[in-house]
């Protein structure tokens, strides 16, 4: 994936992490594009895919430098060498395949900014099959959910969203309209004693939050006192 950004759109590698469940390439980019993830991770498989040997060797620092590594070794008196046939060359002390094949394939999984830069999520051979299992399993229960085929699945989605916030603002205004009855029928049935409104109500399954909400506004009166017991 480094060599791919690297080769493709000359974005550089700042750092990277091997985890035990996904892995992780902090690049120098501020704003990654689609085209570019997708551009980078066709690549990268095609190199998988060719099943180009892995060689590994070791030169002197000096002859090192003679070589067109992708990235500037530590000064050090003998260098690891890393080459993957004409993809690739590069030092490096880590553990590698002996042919990129074994890699098995490689999925971007996310991106996010980070640091002033991009990191990006990846996951790659039995991982990565894992992760498709996932979202294949998943993709298809919401599929089945919403009775629909999973190509129409984020359009589906998308208009359930939409339509649950028109029904969240009929709600909203349905409660506005009902809660000022509510004030007004408190307001209509309080006593009044030594100036004071007192307002006495027995309630049931009200909710909690918009009886707060009601009685705040009550109490906007300063000479207004309320008591309810609500029964759940």
């Amino acid at each position: 994936l480094t060599c791919a950004f690297d080769n493709l759109f000359d974005i550089k590698t700042l750092s990277f992490h091997l985890g035990e469940k996904y892995s992780t390439i902090d690049l120098d980019i501020n704003e990654l594009t689609v085209d570019i993830l997708e551009s980078v991770e066709k690549y990268a498989n095609k190199v998988i895919c060719s099943n180009s040997n892995i060689e590994v060797f070791e030169l002197t620092y000096e002859k090192a430098l003679e070589m067109k590594l992708r990235k500037h070794p530590p000064k050090k008196d003998m260098i690891r060498i890393v080459k993957i046939s004409d993809f690739d060359i590069n030092a490096c002390g880590g553990t590698h395949t002996s042919t990129t094949g074994e890699v098995g394939i490689i999925k971007v999984r996310k991106h996010e900014r980070y640091k002033g830069g991009t990191r990006i999520e990846f996951v790659c051979g039995y991982r990565a099959l894992k992760d498709y299992t996932i979202k294949n399993e998943t993709i298809n229960i919401l599929s089945n959910f919403l009775s629909c085929h999973e190509e129409k699945l984020t359009n589906s989605v998308i208009k359930l969203y939409e339509e649950n916030k028109d029904l969240i603002k009929s709600i909203k205004s349905l409660n506005e309209s009902v809660n000022r009855y509510k004030l007004k029928e408190f307001i209509n049935s309080s006593e009044q004693k030594n100036n004071i409104n007192i307002i006495s109500k027995i309630l049931y399954d009200e909710d909690p939050k918009n009886l707060r909400f009601l009685v705040s506004k009550l109490l906007e009166n300063k000479q207004t006192a309320v008591i309810v017991i609500l029964i759940l």
